[in-house]
């Protein structure tokens, strides 16, 4: 049933109040669906009976849509499970090499440490060795100025 059949059999003349009234009922009518339209545009739909929600908001589907569906919607499907395997794999191998990176700088900085410790060592047995010697050297003039006197 369409809306414009109920007008099809009228007889209105504008020499007529009815023709007026009806014609203002039909511009009223016109801007109370328009603001119901707009209302519902501003809320998302949820102002609009369900049938206007579904005729504007869910996608139309052919039957050949369908039917292909049907058809290539298993390899599909099948194809995304290897993709994801697929990157399921390559994640834990990242994260594994990344592992391995990690405990390879680790001990690489480990043994950087244990250089510096053995060289600073070394260094602290010199200047030892060192503030011997000048010891010893102020030992020795003092006993040779103690022997001069």
């Amino acid at each position: 049933l369409k809306l414009t059949s109920l007008y099809e059999n009228e007889e209105l003349s504008p020499k007529t109040i009815e023709f007026y009234l009806w014609n203002t009922l039909r511009i009223i009518t016109l801007f109370l669906l328009l603001g119901w339209f707009i209302a519902g545009l501003l809320t998302a739909g949820i102002l609009w009976p369900p049938q206007i929600r579904k005729w504007i908001l869910v996608q139309k589907t052919s039957k050949e849509m369908i039917r292909q569906d049907k058809i290539s919607g298993k390899p599909v499907v099948e194809e995304m499970k290897e993709s994801l395997k697929a990157m399921r794999h390559d994640f834990f191998l990242g994260r594994a090499r990344n592992r391995n990176e990690v405990v390879s700088i680790m001990t690489e900085a480990h043994k950087v440490k244990s250089d510096l410790m053995e060289d600073l060592g070394q260094i602290k047995e010199y200047l030892l060795t060192l503030l011997e010697k000048r010891e010893r050297q102020q030992q020795q003039q003092q006993t040779q100025q103690n022997l001069l006197r």
